[in-house]
């Protein structure tokens, strides 16, 4: 999965929009357009979690969805 250029709510932590593809990013016939919702979580916004998700239905056999989620490692020292 891969997205850029999405926005990022500072009042909230939401993040949405932007160009996001999901599936075989290697493989140019491998992967659909998605879209991307998640949000800033934490303290000083040190989590980051969401789904990316398949812009219409496809009868390709491309994964059409995933969930990500990430931590700053400050949190772990």
């Amino acid at each position: 999965m891969s997205a850029t250029n999405f926005n990022i709510n500072t009042t909230t932590g939401e993040i949405s929009g932007g160009t996001a593809k999901v599936g075989n990013l290697n493989n140019p016939t491998d992967f659909v357009s998605a879209k991307l919702l998640g949000a800033f979580s934490g303290k000083f916004a040190d989590g980051v979690h969401g789904i990316i998700y398949q812009e219409t239905d496809s009868t390709s056999g491309v994964p059409g969805s995933g969930v990500f989620y990430a931590i700053n490692n400050r949190l772990f020292e």
